[in-house]
């Protein structure tokens, strides 16, 4: 302003020497004439610089207002995220520097048009309300970082959790196998004890001594079937248990009997 009120009174005063110089038919010196213009280019060089800054100021705060609401936007889809549990502490950073260098741009701004209080009171106005709205997505920005912490925190502690009963399930379940590989061998174990208890039986039955008295052939007999009976016992158990030989001897046995 001071710049324009400068160059409408050098112009004001050029007009008017013209005049004055005129009037009586004469015309002023040289030297006060290029004194004069000089003044007057001066003055317009600084008139031009004022409208070509102005424009520069403009077409910065444009530039930082569209940086604003895009910051604003990744702010909220930040939100959104923290929310559904899916943010990321990268995000935040990003967010974090640019609204970094958005507060440089506004302070080189704001620095830039410190020059005359009338003429710039809008645009310092404008400038204020932009440093309220960046200050405000900074704050908002530190609390989703914090809940973005925390939420790390718990998903840690609750994986640290799983994996903990993990390592519990896969040891339960590897002693289990054991377990049960051990009852298996106990169980072939004993079924081929079974199974020989009644080889044992067979074999013992099977060299009964012969005698000549029929009421003794008939004492004899009969020790003999109950031996084989037990041994067919053993047998079946065997065969239940899985020990497949016990099959062929139970045939065999029953051949016998």
């Amino acid at each position: 302003m001071k710049s324009i009120l400068r160059f409408s009174a050098v112009l004001a005063l050029t007009a008017a020497l013209t005049v004055s110089c005129f009037d009586n038919g004469e015309t002023v010196s040289k030297k006060k004439y290029d004194a004069l213009d000089a003044a007057y280019k001066e003055l317009k060089a600084d008139h031009q610089k004022v409208q070509d800054d102005y424009v520069k100021s403009n077409e910065e705060l444009s530039a930082i207002l569209e940086e604003l609401a895009e910051v604003s936007s990744k702010t909220t889809s930040l939100k959104a995220d923290v929310e559904k549990g899916r943010a990321r502490m990268t995000q935040a950073e990003q967010i974090g520097s640019r609204i970094t260098t958005l507060k440089e741009r506004i302070a080189q701004l704001e620095q830039e048009v410190k020059l005359d209080n009338a003429s710039n009171k809008a645009l310092k106005e404008t400038i204020k309300q932009m440093t309220d709205l960046v200050d405000k997505q900074e704050q908002e920005l530190a609390g989703l970082k914090e809940e973005i912490v925390h939420k790390n925190k718990t998903i840690s502690a609750q994986k640290d959790t799983i994996e903990s009963r993990n390592k519990t399930i896969a040891s339960q379940k590897s002693l289990i196998e054991e377990q049960n590989e051990e009852l298996q061998r106990t169980v072939a174990k004993q079924a081929m004890m079974l199974f020989q208890a009644g080889v044992d039986l067979e074999e013992l039955a099977d060299q009964s001594p012969e005698v000549k008295w029929k009421k003794n052939k008939e004492k004899v007999a009969n020790m003999q079937q109950s031996i084989y009976k037990k041994a067919l016992e053993y047998y079946r158990a065997a065969e239940a248990q899985g020990y497949t030989p016990a099959t062929a001897r139970i045939a065999s046995l029953k051949a016998k009997m």
